[in-house]
């Protein structure tokens, strides 16, 4: 079997639908092309930080669950992915996962891969950032922060404030142009969701908060 040595490689292999995400200052969707185009060292990392690329990779088979692997790859004095990260990285996967690509990345084999120099467990702002985002994306309810917040913004008395939480401004941001969450449309917000809602992805993610790794941008 050719040796598999880059993310794309890998999960186009293991029969995945993917995408990335940088994490660096903020939130941004990296397309696939270019991120192959950095894999071959043919164009630097757009937005560097600290000399290192911060991704965020969701993916799942057809069917599947959907995971999040939260990985940083040093970069060179040109902004270049210096290969030896990935590579490193990619034969942890190999080797907790084994050859057979197209099978089940259940849960045990994903939390093999949390313990290693390229995983990190991304700022809460963050996490929170993307969530909302996937969770618009895969069509699925948004948070239970969401109906206590935009209760709160359509009559903001007392100290409601102190119990809203950082998910729900999150899920404003991500669906701000629905009617349902704009100034006129706040005064009905969105019922919560209800207990034991899906959520966008399943644990475990490979550098998140499961996985107890710090170290991520703030």
């Amino acid at each position: 079997m050719s040796t598999i040595d880059t993310l794309t490689h890998f999960l186009t292999q293991a029969g995945t639908e993917f995408q990335l995400f940088d994490l660096g200052r903020q939130l941004r969707p990296l397309e696939r092309a270019r991120f192959e185009r950095i894999e071959r060292q043919e164009e630097p990392y757009p937005w560097p930080l600290q000399q290192k690329a911060w991704l965020a990779v969701h993916f799942h088979q057809e069917a599947g669950k959907h995971y999040l692997w939260f990985l940083s790859f040093p970069l060179d004095e040109r902004g270049l992915l210096m290969s030896a990260g990935p590579k490193q990285f990619m034969e942890l996967v190999v080797e907790t996962l084994g050859y057979q690509l197209s099978g089940e990345l259940d849960e045990a084999k994903a939390e093999k891969l949390a313990s290693n120099p390229w995983t990190f467990r991304p700022a809460e702002a963050k996490m929170a950032a993307l969530h909302a985002r996937l969770s618009r994306q895969l069509a699925q309810p948004s948070s239970a922060y969401l109906a206590p917040l935009c209760a709160y913004l359509a009559d903001p008395k007392g100290d409601g404030w102190q119990q809203l939480g950082l998910q729900g401004f999150a899920d404003l941001a991500e669906r701000i142009s629905d009617a349902r969450h704009t100034a006129a449309g706040v005064q009905e917000p969105a019922a919560p969701a209800r207990a034991g809602a899906a959520r966008p992805v399943s644990v475990p993610r490979v550098g998140g908060p499961a996985a107890g790794i710090a170290g991520g941008p703030a």
